[in-house]
């Protein structure tokens, strides 16, 4: 029956846990016992210990430490820009066309034509009045974005601070919308 026979644990039946962290305990000869003496509880919490805590180089540890600072950092990030303000600027700036949006590649341009200065001492003249009157139209658009986002916040968000919230919306405006970051979630004139 067996009811009192002593029991033998299979090496199939031992847990992955235990032969993780320690090889050589498990050591055993052809007659299925043990070659070497039992280890003390001190030999035994310091091998726990090793598995847990393993040693790094210093190179190792910094890289785990930039890893960690990383993951913290994208986070925050993400946690910060998900807060209903900064949902609301990207979804106001995403639904319309501005100026500001183009003027970067415009520059480009007139930067590429300014070039030619030494062959058409006037293109240089009407390149550098048309980026003047350009400047002052992206700043006149961008007055009016932010009057507008302000009224829409207060309505929707009563006493939410706008702090921080101009540069987003300046440098989202100015932005290409293809490389904006989040990315567009609504389409022009679409109701967000």
């Amino acid at each position: 029956m067996g009811l009192f026979s002593s029991y033998t644990q299979k090496s199939s039946e031992k847990t992955a846990a235990a032969t993780a962290y320690l090889p050589a305990m498990n050591a055993e000869d052809e007659s299925g016992k043990k070659n070497r003496p039992t280890r003390s509880r001190r030999e035994a919490e310091a091998a726990r210990m090793a598995a847990l805590h393993p040693k790094l180089t210093k190179r190792e540890s910094k890289e785990r430490e930039r890893q960690a600072s990383a993951k913290r950092s994208a986070q925050r990030l993400a946690e910060y820009e998900q807060a209903p303000e900064r949902v609301l600027m990207r979804n106001y700036v995403d639904s319309r066309w501005t100026l500001t949006e183009f003027m970067l590649p415009i520059m480009i341009v007139m930067l590429a034509a300014s070039l030619l200065g030494s062959a058409f001492p006037t293109l240089v003249l009407g390149v550098t009045i048309a980026l003047y009157v350009m400047a002052v139209g992206a700043v006149i658009n961008v007055f009016f974005a932010w009057r507008g986002f302000k009224d829409e916040l207060q309505n929707r968000y009563p006493g939410t601070s706008t702090k921080g919230l101009l540069s987003s919306m300046l440098s989202r405006m100015m932005a290409l919308r293809r490389l904006r970051n989040p990315g567009p979630v609504i389409s022009r004139r679409e109701v967000y």
